[in-house]
C-alpha cells in the first residue's frame, strides 16, 4: 500500500523537504517539524533514488559530524519506537515512517567514506572526520548500555523479521506455540530450502519490498562508503593491479565483527542467513524452463535475490583473512598440502577440513550444512544460475535466455562454497561437479564492465584449486566432456579433466608475462598450476590440445632459464610443471601416449635441463637466505626430473633404432612403437600430493573489492551515487514548478563483455559513481528477444515502431542511419538535447492515452491532431520531409477510441493515414500531407524491356560475381575453422626421419581476431598514401582505391618524379626475371561445365618474378615491431617510418620474390585447370553417379551458381604437365634469389594451399586423400632437387665467385589444421629422403615450424646488419595484382594479402607495379615497362646474370635534387618520353608495332626510350 501512495505525494514534495533537512543540518540542527515532514513523505524513495544527494551528505558529515550524528540518533529512536508495535499497531501510516526512517538511515551510512585515503586537504579531513565519526558509533558513552553501532545492527534485524512488516507470524494459542529449532523460528525463515523446515511466509509484495528497505540499510552498515572508492580499470600496469587490489576498502570490521562473533546473541541472525540462502538458491532465471520465459520472471525477483547475494557475500567475509598474510599479497603460504594416501582408510572419501576453530559465525552454519535435502538444494540452485551461461550460448532460440546480473557476487559465494566439504561432497554425489565447473569458467569470462578482471580471474583460479584438491571431484572429471566453451578455451575432444587443465593453462600463459611485475598475476600463474598438478595425477589421457599448451609453457620455463642462470625468471614454476609430468607417467601412462611421446621428442631440452639446474646460481630474495631457496627449488627440480631422464634414456634409443629399422614417417605409428608398461624404466612412483587454498589476504581483498564494485552498480546503487551539477540545477528548477516526479525508469539490463586488455567505454550518462565522479554508469540497451517490437524513443519518451522492410531490401529507409554494425538502423528522431532522465515509455503512453480519451470526449479529431503533431515533429527535428511513424503503442488505444478503420494505420509506417476513413483526414494540413507522402522507387528500365545493354550485362556479371566471392570467403573461413578443430594425426617430427631437427618451433600461430587485422590494415593503408607523398587522409568518401588513382595520374604525369626518394630508391632496385624459355601460354576454351579465362588480365607471365625490397611494420601477432637496439627510444614512434633513404640505408630490409602458383582447385572454376587437364577419354558409362562428398559439399559455394553441374566431372589433371611447370618455377625462384646474391632464403609451401585445396571438384580422383597426397608429395621432391641442384656449393649452378658464396633456405611450415599438417608432413618426408643421397641438405635447409615468413625474414635481416639486402623472402602473389586486393576485407589469411597489409614498404611497392588497384586488359610487356619506367632492371635468367652486375646494382644510390624540375625542365630533359597512364598504355598516340627497348634504368631514375 506504501508503494501505492508513493505516486499521489503530499502537500510539499519530497525535494523540498530534503532541502530543508540538508540546509538544517550545516546549521543549528534538524527540526522536529521537518523530521515530522520528512517521515511522513509517501514518495521519499523515489525522491532520494532519482536525484542522489550523498555529496551533500558528504559535506555535512565533514563540516557538521554532532547534527549527523544527531539524526542518525534520531532515526535509530524512530526505527526502534515503530519496531515495537505489534502487527495490529502497524497501520499504513506507521508503516510509512518506518520506511522512512530506515531509508534516510541508510543515506546517511552509506556517506561514511571509505577506507582509502583520499588526495588533497579536503580529502584528508574527510577521511579524519569519518574515522572519528565511526570511533563515536562504537563508543558506549553516557547511560548507554550498547554502542550505537550495535543498536543500528540489532535494528536492521529486528526490521527484518517484523510482525506485519516484512514477514506474518503464524497464529499462536497458549496452547500452541511457536515452536524453535536450535533456537530457530522455522516460521520466519522466507523461503524453504536452506535451514529448519516449516517456513510459513507467503509470497507477499509488500513484503519483499520492505525487505528490501531492510537489507538496504544492512548492506550500507556493512560497506560504509566502500563502492564509492571503487577505481575504474583505466590503467593497464601490471603494478597498479596490485595497488588496486591490496588496500582495505570498508572502513570499520566492527559491524561485520559483531554480527558473525559466534560468543554474542543477536535477534534473528540465524534466520536471516537462512532466508538469504533459500532466496538466492531458489531464484529461477529461466522463467519456468521456457523460453523467452526469463523475460516475464519479474525485474522485482530478480533484484531481490540479487541483495540476498551480495548480503550473503559481505557475510561471509572475515578481516582477520586480511592479517593472515601480514603485508604479503602471496598465495605461497596460504597452500596446504595433502596426501590422499593416507586417508585410505578413513570411511570419508572427502575428509573435512582441520584447522582452527571457525570464527565466523556464518562460515560455520554454511559448513554445517550437511542434510541431504539442503545440499541438494544448494547445488541444484548454484548450477542453475551458473547455467544460464551455457544454456544462453547453446540456444537455438535467439537471446531466449538472459543473464543474471550478479554472476560476479555468485562466484565470491561460489568460492566460500567450495571450502565447505560437504557442499563439495553433495556436487559429486549429485553428479553436478562438471556442470559447476563449466558454469564457474563461463561466468567468469562474463565480467560486466565495473568489476576488475584481473580480481575475477583470482577468484577463478582459487575455486578451480579448491575443487580438484578433493580426489573424488578428480574421479569425477574422468568423463567425457561436451558443454559449453569460453573464448579463451580451444574446441577439444576429451574429458572434463581436459576441459580444467586447458582452462588452468590459459589463465597460466595469459598471466605468465605479468607475473613478476604482479603478484596478483603471479597468484593466479601458481595456483592455475596446482590445479594442473591436482588433476595430472587423475587425468586418464591429457588430450593433444592439452598437451601441446603444455609442451610450449614448459619451453616457456626452460628458456627464460637458458637465458639467464642467475635469476629463475619463468623458471621458478619448473617445479609444479615437471611434477605435472612425473605424475601423469607415473600414475597414468597408459593414457597419456601423446605426453610420453612429446617429452621424447623434447629429449635434448631435457638433456640441457639436467645439466643447467646444478649450475643456477639465483638470488630469489634478498631479504630471505637466498642459498636455501635455492636449493629447496633445485631438490624439487631434481625429484622430479630424474625419473623422466631415466625414461627418456632407456626409452629414445630404442624408439629411433625401430622408427629407422621399419622406416617409419608418421606419429601415430611412432606412437605404437611406445613400451606399454614403464615397470623397471622409472623408480617407484612418489606419493603425489594435492593442494588447496586457505583463507588468505590476496582473495579477501579480491572479494571484498569485487562485492564493493558490484553493490556500487547493483540494485541499491543510489546509495554511492553522487549528483552533478547540470542535473542539480534543473531538478531545483523543475523542483519550483511542479510536485509531481517522473517514475524512475527500471536500471537497464547490462550486456557482459568478454575479457580483453583493451575496451572501449560506453556513453557516460548524467550520473557518475564515487566522489570524484570518475565511475561513469554505461548506459546499454536492454536484452529482448529477437522478433520482439523495437524502436526508438523521441524527446518525450514515446516509443515508435521501427518500419518493417523486406530483409532482402538493402536501401536505408528514410531517416535511418546506419549502425555501428554496418547494418541499417531503425528510423531515429534526432533531438537538440537528450536526457539521460527521460520519462519511461510506460509513464508517457499512460498519459497520451488519457489525453487522447480526453479529447475523443469533447468532440476533437484525433486522427487530424495525431497526423499534424507527426508532420510538425519530423519537419522540426529532422529539419526536412522525412517519413513518420504513428507510435505503437498509441495505434494500440485507437481501436477502443476511433474503431476499427483507424486501427488498419498500425501496419502502415510513413503514410499510416492513409488508410484512416476521409472523415479523419478531413482539415489535415498540406503540409502534413507532403510529409507522410514517400516517392515511389522507379526502375530505370521500362516494363515492357525484355533486351539489356551491354552494361547491364557487365553489371550483373558483376553483381554475380560479389555474391559468389562473399559465399566463397564465408565457406572458406567455416571450413578453416572446422578443419581447425579436427586436427587428424601429428606432425612428423624431422630426427625420427633422420633429418635435423627444426631450427625454431613454436606450438601454434597467433590466434589474431578481425578487428585487429582490418586495424593494421587501415593503418597501412593511411601509411602508404603518406609515404607516396599523399596528403588527404581514407575516409568513406576518399576511398584508398579513389585516392591511389589520383596518385598514380599525378606520378605518371610527372614521370615519376613526383614520388619523395625513398620510394624512387626503393622502385630503382626492382628486379624483374624473365625467361626466354617460356613457352607461349596454352590456349584454353570453355569445356563442357567450365568457362574460359581471359589471358590478357595477367600481370605477371607464367615464370615471371618480381622482386622489390621492403621491410616489415608488423609481427605475426599484428603487432608493431618494436625498434632495435640501435634506435634510441625517441626514435621508436609507431607513426615514424625509416625508410631507405636515411642514412641507414637497407638495414634491416629485405628482397621479397613475388611469383605466382597455377591455380587448379581453388574451386569448381579454378582458373588454369583447363590448362593443366585433358577431356577424359574412356568414360565408363556403367559406374554410378557421384554422390557428393564431405570435401565437395562444403565447397559448393564456391560453384557458378549460374551454370549446370555435372554430376561427375570429365577432365583429368595432367599431372607430370603440372608438375613440370611446377619444377621450373621452383628452380626459377632460386635462380633469382642466386642472382640477388642473398644469404638467407625464406620459402614456403608454395601452391600447396587454396589453390590445390578443392581440386576434387574439378578431378574427382583427388577425393582419395592418397592420391592429394602423392601429388603434394611430389611438388615437395621437386623442391628438394631444386636446392641440393642448384644452392648446394657443390652443385654446377653454384656462382663462380671469389669468395664463397653460402645460401641458407628457411622453409617455414605450418601445422594448424589437417591440409597444413599434411604439407608440412610431404616436405619433412621430401627433406628426409633427398638427404640420405645428399648430406649437405641438412645445412643448408633448416625448417621452422609455425614460425611467420615475414617475421623471420625481419629478424634475419635486422641480423645481417651489413647494410645490404641479404634475406630473399618467397611470396605466393596474384598474376593479375601483386598483392591482390590487401587494401579491402578478404582473404583473411591469404599469404599474399597479409604480407602487405603488415608492410607499407612493400604494399607502395606493389601498387607502384601493379599500377592500378584492379585488374584490366593490358599488354605483354606492361609488366617490363613499369620496371623500367622507374628505372628499375629488367633480368634474363637463360642468360645468367653476373654476380659483379648484381653488386653494382645493389650499391647504387638515388642522388637527392635540390628541387624537382618543373614540367618545362622535366620536357626539355626528356621530350620523347611518354606519359604513363593507369590502363598501361600511352596517353599519346602509339603504334602496335613500337615496343619499347628492355633496358636497366640510370641511379638517377631516367628511363630512355628509342624514338618512334
Amino acid at each position: 500500500m506504501r508503494r501505492i501512495l508513493g505516486f499521489i505525494g503530499g502537500k510539499a514534495s519530497a525535494g523540498d523537504v530534503l532541502e530543508e533537512l540538508f540546509s538544517e543540518l550545516l546549521g543549528p540542527g534538524v527540526s522536529s517539524e521537518v523530521w515530522e515532514r520528512l517521515l511522513n513523505l509517501n514518495n521519499l524513495e523515489e525522491e532520494l533514488e532519482n536525484h542522489p544527494r550523498r555529496e551533500s551528505l558528504v559535506v555535512c558529515l565533514a563540516r557538521c559530524p554532532d547534527n549527523f550524528h544527531a539524526l542518525i540518533v534520531r532515526c535509530l529512536e524512530t526505527v526502534e519506537t515503530e519496531l515495537a508495535k505489534k502487527a495490529d499497531d502497524l497501520d499504513e501510516a506507521a508503516e510509512t515512517v518506518l520506511a522512512n526512517a530506515l531509508f534516510v538511515m541508510s543515506y546517511l551510512l552509506a556517506a561514511l567514506p571509505a577506507a582509502a585515503a583520499g588526495v588533497g586537504a579536503d580529502a584528508e579531513a574527510r577521511e579524519t572526520a569519518g574515522a572519528a565519526f565511526m570511533e563515536k558509533l562504537w563508543t558506549v558513552s553516557g547511560a548507554e548500555t550498547k554502542p550505537l553501532g550495535e543498536r543500528i545492527a540489532d535494528s536492521a534485524l529486528r526490521a527484518l523479521f517484523h510482525d506485519g512488516f516484512t514477514v506474518e507470524e503464524p497464529d499462536a494459542t497458549e496452547d500452541d506455540e511457536v515452536q524453535e529449532v536450535d533456537g530457530v523460528m522455522p516460521a520466519l525463515i522466507w523461503q524453504e530450502g536452506v535451514g529448519p523446515e516449516g517456513s510459513s511466509q507467503p509470497k507477499n509484495g509488500d513484503m519483499q519490498a520492505n525487505r528490501v528497505v531492510g537489507l538496504q540499510l544492512l548492506l550500507a552498515l556493512l560497506a560504509a562508503g566502500a563502492p564509492s572508492a571503487i577505481v575504474t580499470q583505466e590503467s593497464s600496469d601490471d603494478a597498479s593491479v596490485d595497488a588496486r587490489l591490496s588496500r582495505l576498502l570498508i572502513p570499520d570490521a566492527r559491524p561485520l565483527a559483531y554480527l558473525s562473533d559466534p560468543s554474542r546473541t543477536i535477534p534473528f541472525r540465524a534466520e536471516l542467513f537462512y532466508s538469504l540462502l533459500s532466496v538466492a538458491m531458489g531464484y529461477d532465471p529461466h522463467g519456468f524452463g521456457l523460453p523467452y520465459g526469463g523475460y516475464f520472471a519479474g525485474a522485482k525477483q530478480e533484484a531481490f535475490a540479487h541483495l540476498c547475494i551480495q548480503a550473503l557475500g559481505l557475510l561471509l567475509q572475515d578481516v582477520r583473512d586480511a592479517a593472515l598474510g601480514k603485508g604479503d599479497m602471496s598465495i605461497l603460504l596460504s597452500v596446504a598440502t595433502k596426501r590422499p594416501q593416507e586417508l585410505l582408510i578413513s570411511r570419508k572419501s572427502i575428509p573435512e577440513e582441520e584447522g582452527a576453530p571457525v570464527q565466523n559465525v556464518f562460515r560455520d552454519m554454511l559448513a554445517a550444512r550437511s542434510s541431504q535435502a539442503e545440499v541438494e538444494f544448494m547445488v541444484e540452485g548454484i548450477v542453475t544460475l551458473l547455467g544460464t551461461v551455457s544454456k544462453e550460448k547453446g540456444s537455438y532460440l535467439p537471446s531466449s535466455m538472459r543473464l543474471p546480473p550478479f554472476l560476479p557476487e555468485l562466484l565470491v559465494l561460489v568460492f566460500h562454497l567450495t571450502a565447505c566439504p560437504k557442499f563439495v561432497a553433495g556436487a559429486c554425489a549429485e553428479g553436478e561437479v562438471i556442470s559447476l565447473i563449466e558454469g564457474v569458467l563461463l561466468a567468469a569470462n562474463q565480467a560486466p564492465e565495473h568489476v576488475d578482471e584481473s580480481g575475477l580471474s583470482l577468484i577463478e583460479a582459487a575455486i578451480l584449486l579448491n575443487l580438484t584438491s578433493y580426489r573424488e571431484v578428480c574421479v569425477e572429471l574422468d568423463e567425457d566432456f561436451d558443454g559449453s566453451l569460453p573464448e579463451s578455451i580451444p574446441d577439444f575432444e576429451g574429458t572434463a579433466a581436459d576441459f580444467v587443465a586447458l582452462a588452468a593453462l590459459a589463465q597460466a600463459n595469459e598471466n605468465l608475462g605479468k607475473c613478476k611485475a604482479s603478484k596478483i598475476h603471479d597468484n593466479i600463474v601458481q595456483m592455475s598450476l596446482f590445479t594442473l598438478a591436482n588433476v595430472s595425477t587423475f587425468a586418464d589421457g591429457l588430450c593433444m590440445e592439452v598437451t601441446s599448451r603444455l609442451f610450449s609453457l614448459f619451453e616457456r620455463c626452460v628458456k627464460s632459464l637458458q637465458l639467464s642462470r642467475e635469476r629463475l625468471g619463468f623458471a621458478s614454476h619448473l617445479p609444479i610443471l615437471l611434477e605435472a609430468f612425473d605424475n601423469a607417467l607415473q600414475y597414468r601412462y597408459g593414457g597419456n601416449t601423446n605426453l610420453a611421446y612429446g617429452l621424447m621428442t623434447r629429449q635434448a631440452i631435457f638433456r640441457d635441463l639436467v645439466s643447467l639446474v646444478p649450475q643456477v646460481q639465483c638470488h630469489i630474495d634478498l631479504d630471505k637466505d637466498g642459498e636455501k631457496e635455492r636449493q629447496l627449488w633445485q631438490q624439487r627440480v631434481e625429484m622430479h626430473l630424474h625419473p623422466i631422464s631415466m625414461l627418456l634414456d632407456a626409452t629414445v634409443p630404442m624408439l629411433e633404432a625401430e622408427v629407422e629399422k621399419h622406416e617409419i614417417s608418421n606419429s601415430d605409428e611412432a606412437k605404437e612403437l611406445l613400451p606399454r608398461c614403464i615397470l623397471g624404466l622409472m623408480p617407484p612412483p612418489h606419493a603425489f600430493q594435492m593442494r588447496h587454498l586457505q583463507r588468505c589476504a590476496a582473495t579477501h581483498l579480491t572479494c571484498e573489492h569485487l562485492l564493493a564494485a558490484c553493490l556500487g552498480d547493483g540494485p541499491v546503487c543510489p546509495l554511492w551515487e553522487v549528483e552533478e551539477a547540470e542535473e542539480a540545477e534543473e531538478s531545483q528548477r523543475g523542483r519550483s514548478s511542479s510536485q509531481a516526479k517522473p517514475e524512475r525508469p527500471a536500471p537497464e539490463a547490462r550486456k557482459a563483455r568478454e575479457r580483453s586488455n583493451s575496451r572501449t567505454r560506453s556513453a557516460s550518462s548524467n550520473r557518475s559513481k564515487g566522489s570524484g565522479g570518475a565511475k561513469a554508469a554505461a548506459s546499454e540497451p536492454s536484452a529482448l528477444p529477437e522478433g520482439a517490437v523495437t524502436g526508438t524513443q523521441d524527446a518525450a519518451g514515446i516509443l515508435t515502431k521501427s518500419p518493417e522492410r523486406d530483409p532482402g531490401d538493402s536501401r536505408l529507409a528514410d531517416g535511418a542511419t546506419p549502425n555501428g554494425n554496418g547494418q541499417a538502423g531503425v528510423p531515429t528522431v534526432p533531438t537538440a538535447h537528450q536526457e539521460s532522465d527521460t520519462p519511461s515509455p510506460k509513464a508517457g503512453m499512460d498519459t497520451l492515452a488519457s489525453q487522447l480519451q480526453e479529447a475523443v470526449a469533447s468532440g476533437v479529431d484525433v486522427a487530424q491532431l495525431l497526423a499534424q503533431l507527426q508532420a510538425a515533429k519530423a519537419a522540426s527535428a529532422c529539419g526536412q520531409a522525412k517519413a513518420a511513424c504513428i507510435p505503437l503503442h498509441v495505434l494500440n488505444k485507437l481501436p477502443n477510441i476511433m474503431g476499427a478503420k483507424a486501427a488498419k494505420a498500425k501496419s502502415v509506417p510513413g503514410g499510416s493515414l492513409a488508410d484512416l476513413p476521409s472523415e479523419a483526414r478531413l482539415g489535415l494540413a498540406p503540409e502534413a500531407a507532403s510529409v507522410q507522402a514517400a516517392p515511389p522507387i522507379r526502375s530505370l528500365r521500362g516494363a515492357e524491356q525484355r533486351e539489356y545493354t551491354q552494361e547491364q550485362e557487365a553489371a550483373a556479371a558483376k553483381i554475380g560475381a560479389v555474391a559468389r566471392g562473399s559465399a566463397t570467403r564465408w565457406q572458406v573461413k567455416q571450413d578453416y575453422h572446422e578443419a581447425k578443430r579436427s586436427v587428424e594425426g601429428d606432425p612428423l617430427e624431422p630426427p625420427l626421419l633422420g633429418f635435423a631437427d627444426y631450427a625454431q618451433r613454436n606450438s601454434s600461430m597467433p590466434s589474431v581476431p578481425d578487428s585487429i587485422r582490418f586495424k593494421v590494415r587501415d593503418a597501412t593503408k593511411q601509411n602508404v598514401l603518406k609515404q607516396l607523398g599523399h596528403t588527404e587522409d581514407v575516409s568513406r568518401w576518399n576511398t584508398f582505391e579513389a585516392l591511389a588513382s589520383t596518385l598514380l595520374e599525378k606520378v605518371s604525369g610527372s614521370g615519376g618524379e613526383s614520388l619523395p626518394p625513398g620510394p624512387k630508391k626503393q622502385m630503382s632496385m626492382a628486379h624483374l626475371f624473365n625467361d626466354e624459355e617460356v613457352r607461349a601460354e596454352l590456349e584454353t576454351k570453355a569445356a563442357e561445365g567450365f568457362v574460359a579465362r581471359r589471358q590478357d588480365h595477367y600481370l605477371l607471365g607464367k615464370y615471371q618474378m618480381v622482386a622489390v625490397p621492403a621491410m616489415a611494420d608488423y609481427d605475426s601477432a599484428f603487432g608493431e615491431v618494436r625498434p632495435g637496439p640501435q634506435e634510441s627510444p625517441q626514435e621508436a614512434s609507431p607513426h615514424q617510418s625509416w625508410d631507405c633513404d636515411g642514412p641507414e640505408g637497407f638495414d634491416g630490409w629485405f628482397w621479397v620474390l613475388h611469383a605466382a602458383a597455377p591455380n587448379i582447385g581453388e574451386s569448381a572454376q579454378a582458373e588454369d585447370f583447363l590448362a593443366y587437364s585433358v577431356e577424359e577419354e574412356d568414360v565408363d558409362e556403367s559406374s554410378p553417379a557421384r554422390t557428393e562428398s564431405v570435401r565437395s559439399t562444403v565447397s559448393t559455394a564456391s560453384r557458378c551458381c549460374w551454370k549446370d553441374r555435372l554430376v561427375r566431372p570429365t577432365r583429368r589433371l595432367n599431372e607430370d604437365l603440372y608438375i613440370q611447370d611446377l619444377r621450373h618455377l621452383w628452380r626459377n625462384v632460386l635462380t633469382a634469389m642466386r642472382h640477388l646474391q642473398v644469404e638467407d632464403v625464406i620459402l614456403f609451401p608454395f601452391g600447396m594451399g587454396a589453390f590445390l585445396r578443392h581440386l576434387n571438384l574439378n578431378d574427382d580422383r583427388y577425393e582419395d586423400a592418397s592420391s592429394m597426397r602423392r601429388l603434394k608429395r611430389r611438388i615437395a621432391d621437386e623442391l628438394m632437387h631444386a636446392i641440393v641442384d642448384i644452392c648446394s656449393p657443390k652443385s654446377k649452378a653454384a656462382p663462380k665467385a671469389s669468395a664463397p658464396f653460402e645460401t641458407r633456405v628457411h622453409l617455414c611450415l605450418v601445422c594448424v589444421n589437417p591440409e597444413s599438417v599434411d604439407n608440412h608432413n610431404c616436405f619433412v618426408e621430401a627433406a628426409a629422403a633427398r638427404a640420405k643421397g645428399c648430406p649437405e641438405l641438412k645445412e643448408i635447409l633448416q625448417l621452422r615450424r609455425n614460425v611467420d615468413s615475414l617475421q623471420l625474414a625481419h629478424e634475419l635481416a635486422k641480423k645481417s646488419g651489413s647494410g645490404k639486402l641479404k634475406v630473399a623472402l618467397l611470396n605466393g602473389a596474384n598474376r593479375k595484382l601483386c598483392g591482390n586486393h590487401w587494401f579491402q576485407s578478404g582473404a583473411r589469411y591469404a599469404i599474399d594479402e597479409n604480407l602487405h597489409r603488415r608492410s607499407a614498404s612493400l604494399s607502395r611497392a606493389s601498387l607502384l607495379v601493379n599500377f592500378d588497384t584492379e585488374p584490366r586488359p593490358r599488354r605483354a610487356t606492361q609488366l617490363q615497362e613499369t620496371v623500367k619506367f622507374f628505372s628499375g632492371t629488367v633480368v634474363d635468367l637463360a642468360k645468367k646474370m653476373e654476380p659483379d652486375k648484381v653488386s653494382a646494382v645493389q650499391n647504387q644510390e638515388v642522388k637527392p635534387k635540390s628541387a624537382p624540375p618543373s614540367k618545362a625542365t622535366a620536357k626539355a630533359k626528356a621530350p620523347d618520353r611518354r606519359p604513363f597512364c593507369l590502363c598501361g598504355r600511352a596517353k599519346a598516340q602509339e603504334r602496335a608495332e613500337e615496343q619499347p627497348e628492355m633496358v636497366t634504368g640510370g641511379p638517377d631514375g631516367a628511363v630512355s626510350h628509342p624514338e618512334s
